[in-house]
Parts: C-alpha cells; structure tokens; sequence
C-alpha cells in the first residue's frame, strides 16, 4: 500500500549539484512494536554536464508535527550527466513515539 506519491517534479540541491527530484513514491514496510519500515523510491534526475555520485541520503520521518524517526540510509548510486535513475532505501519510523 503506498503511503505518499509526488509526481511534481521538485529541484534539490546536494552541496554545489543541482538535481530534480522526478518522483517520490512511499510504502509501509514490516511493522513491529518498535518500528515500521517504509521504502522509499525516488526518480532523480542529473541535469548536470558531471555524473553524481549519491553516496548517504539523510532522511526525516515526521507525523502531526511529531519526528517519529530520522537517520542516515547508505546507498551509493551514481546519476550520469542528463540521466534519470532510481534511488531506493529504507526509512525506519519509531512506533513508540506515535500516541495511541
């Protein structure tokens, strides 16, 4: 089941490379009492004349106002000069900070 969809293209800068963030799309992994997983998977796009290398995306899960989770998910990828690719990672959300 997906949890959040962005289809509107958003441009994202990463220290001195631009890059478009194509699409977001968002689902519930496995749940426990502690936590719950949600993959992530995004489009980017490297408008750049330079290939990027994406080497950690650091990542904030907030719920009504409440940061419910925030980590750093390694996953190196590189995005080729006027490419598109995917990038995928897992967040992880702690359940212990949702209110019943």
């Amino acid at each position: 089941m997906e949890l959040l969809c962005l289809y509107q293209p958003k441009d994202i800068q990463a220290g001195s490379a631009n890059m478009t963030l194509k699409t977001l799309k968002l689902s519930w992994g496995e749940a426990t009492s502690a936590e719950t997983k949600i993959y992530v998977d995004a489009s980017i796009y490297n408008p750049n004349n330079y290939p990027i290398t994406i080497k950690k995306i650091n990542y904030a899960v907030e719920m009504n106002g409440i940061r419910t989770g925030e980590g750093v998910a390694y996953n190196q990828a590189v995005i080729e000069a006027k490419t598109d690719r995917n990038v995928s990672f897992t967040a992880n959300m702690n359940n212990t900070m949702l209110n019943d």
